[in-house]
């Protein structure tokens, strides 16, 4: 059951804002019941803009859209208004499009909506918005008055949770929920969706398809249980920590273990009796020491200690539990990173899946592929490569997405450069044009073979070696399209 429809939550927004007066004038000169400011009305083609649009001056003139042609007929135009409102929440809503998907989730205790989103990306950008969700919380900046951006979105949601919106949720693709180290509660829909998950008590329903938890810790430090609900609901526990999964196929830990889930779910379901009522598989039991549950507090195991508890309580073996020195794990799938060591530091070669890959103290280079990736690079000069030109993607200093392709998205940290195949980015100067492409990042247009079969780092070729090609390109000085540095939290 909704809220309202989306003319009460534009009243209700109007409220917020001015009371909603339409003849309202701000102290930094927004305009009417909504109090769009001048940054919005050039943003949907009102105001034309001028030297600053942040200085709410509207100094480039008005463009004659919705009829208006200055400051004063706006004022005096509530239909104008209630228009340009709806055209700004559009914009809002196309901007937000990578984390709508949160709709009806709970992250650190907040309750998420659409038209939370979009309330709350109105006072302090979108951009922070996004960056707040896709980081599980930790990206969290405070403004000139002390309050912060989870401040900002506790409050939208307890004005604005639930309405109703003309904003579609393609729930039908791959989605990714990133946890807080609160509490979350995330309810997933079609396709493979996976929940990186954090600290806090959380409830993830992972829907239809193959989806998978993703932990911040090794498999000996949890507990995985079957819990007495039915035979596709697990609890994993850690010390206080409960998380409790539904209709999810795959455990992943953060030293690569995973457990399959669906073949112990297959044999509960057909333990079910001739009443519907599901019963415990007949073999094997559990021993009173580890018997099924409803998340009790527990303390970490040894890894082989945690296997054998698996065995227990019929959960399938773990794989992937022996990967070769040299690789992190593959999330969703696909071949492991490859990791080698050059003379000049760490080179990461991806895969199609979705890699997580961490920097060292000194300099790094991930050669990115397809899919939804996350590089932080730690200290040193640092690199990542994009297979694709650099007009088919937009940037910032923390994000990299194919316009082609919006399942494609990199986030980045602590990375200085972003090479394309024609050219590179420096992001210690996002105003720069590309530059020529250097040689140390040496294995873009490296051999088939290397790019995409398994290989253990032991193997990898030697520094130096002849059998990656070098890729150098021509300058094409172009600016970066999303580069400059966000605003001030306002």
């Amino acid at each position: 059951m909704t809220r309202g429809s989306y003319e009460i939550f534009l009243n209700q927004f109007g409220w917020h804002q001015s009371r909603g007066n339409y003849n309202a004038v701000s102290q930094n000169n927004s305009l009417g019941k909504y109090h769009l400011h001048e940054e919005a009305l050039v943003d949907i083609g009102m105001v034309t803009v001028d030297g600053d649009a942040r200085n709410n001056d509207f100094s480039g003139g008005w463009t004659g859209t919705h009829g208006i042609h200055n400051k004063e007929e706006f004022l005096a135009s509530p239909e104008a208004q209630d228009k340009a409102a709806r055209d700004v929440m559009a914009k809002l809503a196309d901007y937000l499009r990578d984390v709508l998907h949160y709709d009806g989730q709970v992250i650190n205790g907040v309750e998420i909506s659409v038209s939370v989103l979009l309330a709350a990306a109105y006072t302090v950008g979108t951009e922070k918005i996004e960056r707040f969700l896709t980081s599980g919380g930790t990206y969290n900046p405070t403004d000139s008055d002390g309050r912060s951006l989870l401040d900002h979105l506790k409050e939208s949601s307890k004005s604005f949770f639930g309405y109703e919106v003309p904003f579609a949720v393609d729930h039908g693709r791959r989605e990714r929920f990133i946890g807080s180290q609160g509490d979350d509660r995330v309810k997933a829909f079609g396709g493979k969706d996976l929940f990186d998950a954090k600290g806090g008590s959380d409830d993830f329903d992972g829907g239809d398809g193959e989806d998978k938890i993703l932990l911040d810790g090794n498999r000996g430090d949890y507990a995985v249980k079957r819990s007495t609900v039915g035979p596709t609901t697990w609890t994993i526990e850690r010390g206080a920590e409960c998380k409790t999964i539904r209709n999810v196929e795959l455990i992943e830990f953060a030293d690569g273990e995973v457990i399959d889930l669906r073949g112990a779910a297959a044999s509960a379901r057909a333990a079910v009796n001739d009443s519907g009522t599901d019963v415990p598989p007949s073999a094997p039991q559990a021993p009173a020491t580890v018997v099924a549950s409803d998340c009790q507090p527990t303390q970490p195991l040894p890894s082989a200690m945690a296997r054998g508890q698996d065995q227990a309580n019929g959960i399938p073996a773990a794989v992937n539990t022996a990967k070769p020195d040299g690789l992190v794990s593959c999330r969703f799938g696909g071949r492991p990173t490859e990791k080698v060591e050059k003379d000049w530091g760490t080179l990461h070669i991806g895969s199609d899946c979705a890699d997580r890959v961490r920097g060292s103290d000194g300099k790094d280079v991930f050669v990115a592929k397809g899919g939804w990736d996350s590089f932080w690079g730690g200290g040193g000069e640092d690199t990542i490569v994009i297979d694709g030109n650099h007009s088919d993607y937009e940037w910032s200093k923390r994000y990299i997405k194919k316009i082609t392709d919006r399942r494609e998205i990199k986030t980045i940290s602590d990375v200085e450069r972003i090479e394309f195949k024609d050219g590179t980015v420096d992001l210690k100067n996002p105003s720069a044009v590309l530059e020529k492409t250097t040689a140390t990042t040496t294995a873009l247009n490296a051999p088939e073979t290397q790019k995409c079969s398994y290989q253990p780092a032991a193997g990898a070729p030697a520094a130096g070696s002849a059998d990656v090609e070098v890729l150098t390109v021509q300058p094409v000085g172009v600016q970066p399209t999303a580069g400059q540095d966000e605003a001030p939290l306002a």
